[in-house]
């Protein structure tokens, strides 16, 4: 079968230990020269849709998330991301591979760009685009599609596979793979105040809606996406707090309500 690998799959190879480096050559060694059903008789399935089934495939501690896409000439396997599991808390401090205390490029202190002080396309005051009270598309107060109070598909009381009490696999108390606390590859994204205080992290369930923790692994509310790409969050009583405006580098600045900028999102 022919592999490929994601850009994120390729930067964590590097933070492996050469021992578990040596375990995953091996292993996509024996993906690449195995029969279809072979391969498959060796992961758990977590998901498929039109795209492809997403698959995992433990080797040792690591966990590695994989795409099969089959078509009519040829098999593939996207290696997707990788996870390394321990039994127990690693750390106190995890931040991710996009650390802003120590990568100039994701702190909007050091890097103007993606501050809305010095970047007006950024500042829902300059930008009416990005702002709630003069875009009511992105206003769930006047868009019912994108507020879970009256949007029951968005509404993690109705819709249980948005909820993490009732759906483990969102849930980092049951899930290790998407607790920082015992995933040291897990990536985040994590919430930060304009301090560099990290306050939480986001898990995402589906297309239009993320998971919102605590630093703990506390459920704390839903965020869902708006016609931005950014999303609006709403809290466990589906109370609209605030909204996310993406960063153009893979980020997003946090506002709250009132269009004050209050941290961002790496």
């Amino acid at each position: 079968m022919n592999i490929l690998a994601t850009p994120e799959f390729s930067q964590k190879i590097s933070t492996l230990s050469e021992g578990q480096r040596h375990a995953l050559k091996a292993v996509l060694s024996e993906i690449q020269y195995s029969a279809k059903d072979q391969f498959l008789s060796k992961t758990a399935l977590i998901g498929s849709g039109a795209f492809g089934s997403i698959h995992m495939m433990r080797v040792g501690e690591l966990r590695i998330f994989l795409k099969m896409v089959s078509d009519e000439k040829e098999d593939k396997v996207i290696l997707l991301d990788i996870a390394q599991i321990s039994d127990r808390p690693f750390l106190n401090e995890y931040h991710g591979l996009r650390d802003p205390r120590t990568k100039p490029s994701y702190n909007p202190r050091m890097n103007h760009s993606i501050n809305p002080i010095y970047n007006s396309s950024l500042n829902p005051i300059y930008n009416t685009s990005i702002n709630p009270t003069y875009n009511t598309s992105i206003n769930p107060i006047y868009n019912s599609s994108i507020n879970p109070i009256y949007n029951t598909a968005i509404n993690p009381i109705y819709n249980t596979s948005i909820n993490p009490i009732y759906n483990t696999a969102i849930n980092p108390i049951y899930n290790p793979v998407i607790n920082p606390h015992y995933n040291p590859s897990f990536g985040g994204p994590f919430f930060y105040d304009n301090n560099l205080n990290k306050e939480g992290y986001f898990i995402t369930a589906n297309d239009n809606v993320i998971i919102l923790f605590d630093n703990e692994a506390i459920f704390k509310g839903v965020g869902v996406k708006n016609t931005t790409n950014g999303y609006c969050l709403f809290d466990k009583k589906n109370d609209w707090t605030g909204y996310l405006v993406p960063d153009k580098q893979g980020g997003y600045l946090h506002f709250d309500q009132n269009n004050n900028w209050i941290g961002f999102v790496v």
